[in-house]
């Protein structure tokens, strides 16, 4: 069995490493520059309990991708000793005094008992802010990686493996021939998974799945490298976040939601004014090593497309907004399963790529 994968950001590369793993002869299609990469200008934080709010668990639906998150944390400790790469926890949630969020997310920490301390937001390490927050919590297993570290890591890994091929430049239409890849060559494989993110449905206009999967949107998502020390936990604030990377502190804020990918000039500035004012008021003047962009795949519903398609040897794996690095290695588990024939995990039900809409804004 051959599986064509059409994509090279995380969830591709995971995918393509369980199914490796397992003996299957893959595929991997993609540009090597990663243009647009969600996954290289993540924070690659490790959350579930810290991305709640006083709606997250209200359906079905949210309770499943919540409980798939959890599963993702214990699944990268397990993939970060295959890489070779470390796992850093301590993350910090900030609020008011009457914050509905925070004391959602308190709350659902006590009822899954999950290691957690309420603390004084003075004794946040690195928390600075213009305006000081009135509460903390401190959220012992949840923290982050270094995505491009994970991206080394994997390509290392990947091209040590037997019967992976590596084929550099973009998928650009798909049918019953295989997919048309840039400088003319057609791939061809017993199977194909689309895991080409924010990309999947100008990739899917040539097959029938155009009218039957939903809509993606572009989540175009800035994060900034900034230089400053002090810092030694994630930090979380009311729609603005902070993660520590070496010497270089990772800061960023709610995305912009476009048809295609655009240009977000007042990106940096709003993400500065945002940090600066509620988690440390150094951000405003300390260097700014490196500005990332990437394009979050963000379905009608704003949940993920994850299974098996009416076109019986094409999966999809995609919409996965902001969480598409946090679930990748579950992600992986589900799609190995199905081509294997396995049932799969029952949490991903929901999810089908042809679903009608849970939800629209």
């Amino acid at each position: 069995m051959k599986t064509v994968i059409v994509g090279n950001g995380i969830v591709a590369l995971t995918a393509a490493h369980r199914i490796a793993q397992r003996g299957g002869e893959v595929a991997i299609i993609g540009d090597p520059a990663r243009p647009g990469s969600a996954t290289l200008a993540a924070a690659a934080m490790l959350n579930s309990f810290a991305e709640l709010d006083a709606s997250s668990l209200g359906t079905t639906a949210d309770r499943d991708k919540f409980s798939l998150s959890r599963s993702a944390t214990e699944r990268w400790h397990e993939l970060a000793a295959e890489l070779s790469i470390t796992i850093d926890t301590g993350t910090c949630v900030l609020g008011g005094a009457d914050d509905p969020n925070f004391d959602a997310i308190v709350t659902a920490l006590r009822a899954h008992g999950e290691p957690h301390a309420l603390i004084d937001p003075d004794r946040v390490p690195g928390y600075a802010p213009v305006q000081r927050a009135a509460r903390a919590v401190r959220i012992d297993r949840e923290g982050w990686t270094d995505p491009r570290r994970a991206m080394v890591a994997l390509d290392r890994v990947l091209a040590a493996m037997p019967h992976v091929e590596r084929i550099d430049g973009r998928g650009i239409t798909f049918d019953a021939e295989g997919v048309a890849v840039t400088g003319g060559r057609v791939v061809t494989g017993t199977h194909y998974l689309i895991a080409n993110g924010a990309s999947l449905s100008s990739f899917l206009t040539t097959t029938a799945l155009a009218e039957r999967v939903q809509r993606m949107r572009y989540g175009v998502g800035t994060t900034l490298e900034i230089a400053l020390g002090g810092h030694t936990a994630c930090l979380r604030a009311s729609g603005v976040y902070s993660v520590p990377r070496g010497d270089h502190v990772v800061v960023g804020s709610t995305n912009l939601l476009a048809d295609a990918p655009i240009e977000d000039p007042t990106a940096a500035a709003r993400i500065l004014a945002a940090a600066s004012e509620r988690l440390d008021r150094r951000f405003a003047t300390a260097p700014i090593v490196r500005a990332n962009v990437g394009w979050r795949p963000t379905a009608v519903d704003r949940y993920p497309l994850i299974g098996r398609t009416s076109m019986p040897n094409v999966l999809i794996a995609s919409g996965t907004r902001r969480d598409g690095f946090h679930m990748a290695p579950v992600i992986a588990d589900q799609l190995a399963d199905l081509l294997d024939d396995r049932p799969g995990d029952p949490r991903f039900a929901g999810f089908a790529p042809e679903r009608v809409p849970l939800a629209v804004d």
